[in-house]
């Protein structure tokens, strides 16, 4: 059985394991190298913060908005955000901070169908989805009827796929930028804890 889920998907990201939401599963990113670096030169890691983030995403990324056009509440926020999140001057202030990842695709492994594409569905606003069959399943229509209409691709224990991985429920949201940063704090723990056992 493959393991490499995200390839056979078309997928050509690092593949990592994390518990996310409750739920393991195996998460297909890509870094951004400009962004890592871009944070490391103010020591900054993950943005994990819900209001700050939803400030953010009503910014546009490099151009300076007027303080006289933020709230004062949101401005309050932004003020005391950690460096290199924003640039901020006298009468402006500019979005620095973007995303340290790419999320391509998430799947989960899982013995019973059902209960593999209810897991894998959890991240359905995040990215394209797939489920990892450990068991073949008895009704293979059943489950691509089912894998077709929530969009998410099924890899059987003989390596056959079912259906595709969709985009079609991924959205830009709050909720996906504190993923992409959870995601990445965890990414880069991983990759900090592997290249010390080295």
């Amino acid at each position: 059985m493959s393991t490499n889920v995200g390839r056979a998907f078309g997928f050509t990201g690092d593949e990592f394991t994390t518990r996310l939401d409750g739920q393991t599963a195996t998460f297909v990113i890509r870094p951004n190298d400009s962004e890592i670096a871009r944070r490391a030169r103010f020591g900054l890691g993950a943005v994990t913060e819900r209001d700050l983030l939803s400030i953010l995403g009503s910014l546009p990324l490099g151009l300076a908005v007027s303080w006289a056009d933020i709230d004062p509440v949101l401005a309050a926020v932004l003020d005391t955000a950690p460096s290199g999140v924003v640039a901020i001057d006298q009468t402006t202030v500019t979005r620095t901070l973007r995303p340290a990842i790419h999320l391509d695709a998430v799947y989960v492994r899982d013995r019973n169908w059902r209960r593999g594409l209810e897991r894998v569905s959890l991240f359905a606003p995040d990215a394209p989805r797939a489920l990892l069959l450990e068991v073949s399943p008895r009704d293979l229509d059943a489950v691509g009827r089912l894998a077709s209409r929530l969009g998410v691709g099924v890899v059987l224990p003989d390596g056959t796929i079912i259906g595709s991985c969709s985009r079609r429920f991924v959205r830009v949201s709050v909720r996906r930028w504190r993923v992409l940063e959870l995601l990445y704090r965890r990414w880069s723990a991983e990759l900090l804890r592997s290249r010390r056992a080295v």
